[in-house]
Formats: C-alpha cells, structure tokens, sequence
C-alpha cells in the first residue's frame, strides 16, 4: 500500500479515527494492531504483490528476536569477554531473514563457483519470492535497537534499558507509516 494510493489515504482516516476514539491506554493498541493490519489489508486488496498475510510471521520473529534479544544482551549475567559473541549471535539472528530473502541467490552462486573450482560441481537451490515489503527498514530498525541497547549496557546508561512492553515494542519496529519509508530510528528517539 503506497502513500499516493487511496487505499492509504481511507486505511490511514480510519486509524486515526480509531486513536483519537479510543481511551489513551487504548491508543498503543490501535497503533500496533494497525501496523500488523497494514500487511494484511494491503494483501487482501491486491495492491502489493510483496505484501501478504504469509509474511506477517517474518516480521514479528525480527521483532520477537531483536526484543528477547536485547534484554538477554542487557542482563547483568551476561557480561564479560564473551558479550561480543553474544552481540554477534542476536544481529545474524535478527539479519537471518533479510539475508535469505535479499542474498541468498548471491551466497548460492558464490557457493557454486567456489566449490566448482575445487572441481566439486554443486547446484544449490534458488529464492524465487517476492520480497516482503519493509524487510530491509524493519530489519535494520531492529539491528540498531539491539545495538543501541547492548552499547548502553557497556556504558550503564538506563534511558537505553530494553523496553519491557512487547506491545510498544512492536509498534516501535513496525510502524505503518515508517514501515516502507523509514527513516530508521535510534532507541532512544
């Protein structure tokens, strides 16, 4: 669903009906299942071809990883020389998605090539999907909240601590009208 659309204009009325609408505590609601709603709606409609219901499961396990990732990152047992793998482990977790979808195709000829002139021939298979609409933006929005908290682990700062609410979260990493333009955000912003 493109900013230029009607579909957009009409889905973004309605949400900001239902914000103003509903009691403050509610508005966090709204927001989120909105965000989640976009993918679906703009899917049901035809209106983008990368964007359907079956890849509503990618963008909420970045956004599982990268907030159970984070806190583990930030817990005081997990501290010492082996942070940095740590760090490590969350990020390609976090970048897994994007990798496959985006790359693989290069990875696989690579592969192929490298091992074809050892004299191994190899045929690894291909993606031929489309690609999940907003997967770069949520995925390096979620790199940099995993990043922003583990360096504010290091330097003890508490406005950077993980966020607790799951909800907030989510609505942070897939803002609707963030999701496909960006800009991506800092922590703390």
């Amino acid at each position: 669903m493109l900013f230029h659309t009607l579909h957009y204009l009409v889905f973004l009325l309605l949400v900001v009906t239902l914000y103003w609408g509903v009691h403050r505590r509610g508005r966090l609601w709204v927001l989120g299942l909105s965000s989640l709603g976009f993918y679906v709606l703009a899917s049901m409609a035809k209106i983008e071809a990368a964007v359907s219901w079956q890849y509503l499961p990618i963008i909420v396990s970045v956004a599982f990883v990268a907030w159970f990732g984070a806190s583990w990152l930030f817990s005081p047992r997990n501290g010492g020389a082996r942070q940095w793998l740590r760090q490590a482990l969350v990020v390609l977790l976090v970048l897994s998605p994007l990798l496959f979808f985006k790359y693989w195709n290069f990875i696989a000829e690579n592969v192929e090539w490298v091992l074809g002139s050892w004299g191994q021939v190899t045929v690894l298979p291909r993606v031929e999907l489309a690609l999940p609409v907003g997967i770069s933006f949520f995925t390096f929005q979620a790199v940099a909240y995993v990043i922003d908290v583990a360096r504010s682990r290091e330097s003890l700062e508490e406005d950077l601590a993980p966020e607790r609410n799951a909800g907030r979260f989510w609505t942070f990493l897939a803002f609707f009208p963030q999701l496909i333009a960006g800009p991506i955000v800092r922590r703390h912003e």
